[in-house]
């Protein structure tokens, strides 16, 4: 798992997640709308998506169910992120087929300890 999309409409969490990603060793392409997403998804293909929920246009709910709907995309893991932390929220999440939750602001440990459990998942599964 080495390319990593992510995708926020604010441009200090999109810096901070690429600074920490490529720190780590991930080659990182962002995006900040749900538009630019789904069209950079498909020309990188990427290994991991990390998807803010709520963005002006196409919401990151509506990008991940997007995504997950499409064959090349159903194995790639999408981490949704949020301000929003209601169990109706955490509930919309989960049903637009998201691996995982991150709510915001988040710690930037919980991040790289979240992407690992999806990497060790992924391992498990082969």
């Amino acid at each position: 798992m080495n390319h990593v999309l992510v995708v926020d409409d604010e441009e200090d969490v999109l810096d901070l997640v690429k600074t920490v990603l490529t720190g780590n060793g991930y080659s990182v392409t962002t995006a900040t709308t749900g538009e630019e997403a789904l069209v950079k998804a498909v020309e990188t293909h990427p290994d991991l998506i990390i998807l803010d929920v709520v963005m002006p246009g196409i919401s990151g709910l509506e990008v991940c169910r997007l995504l997950k709907g499409k064959n090349a995309f159903k194995k790639v893991p999408i981490i949704m992120m949020s301000v929003l932390d209601r169990p109706i929220d955490h509930q919309h999440v989960e049903d637009t087929g998201a691996d995982e939750f991150i709510h915001k602001p988040f710690d930037i440990d919980q991040l790289l300890i979240t992407i690992d459990n999806i990497q060790n998942k992924k391992h498990r599964q082969k």
